[in-house]
């Protein structure tokens, strides 16, 4: 079996999570997308900190809450209370570190 290289690593786990984004910010998404989008966000900065030079890590956490404070307000326009459980969860994993 082949290793992959971090960059490697970064680009195929990062893909799923910009996907979510994308669907999160397009019109007709629900509050579950932006949980997702949220929840993916969360994976991949946390799977980057755990291989990532530290000196980058303040560079990593601002490119994370620059993501998340697009997906708070995102939830915010969307607000349909349909999904109490989504929107807490949604609520929950935007919420800063």
């Amino acid at each position: 079996m082949t290793k992959i290289s971090l960059p490697e690593a970064l680009a195929i786990i990062r893909a799923p999570r910009d996907v979510a984004i994308d669907r999160a910010l397009a019109d007709g998404a629900t509050i579950e997308d932006v949980a997702r989008a949220g929840l993916l966000i969360r994976k991949v900065t946390t799977f980057w900190l755990l291989h990532a030079d530290p000196v980058s890590h303040a560079k990593i956490l601002q490119v994370e809450d620059e993501h998340l404070e697009a997906m708070r307000l995102r939830m915010m326009e969307i607000d349909d209370n349909n999904d109490l459980d989504a929107a807490q969860i949604a609520a929950d994993v935007l919420r800063p570190r």
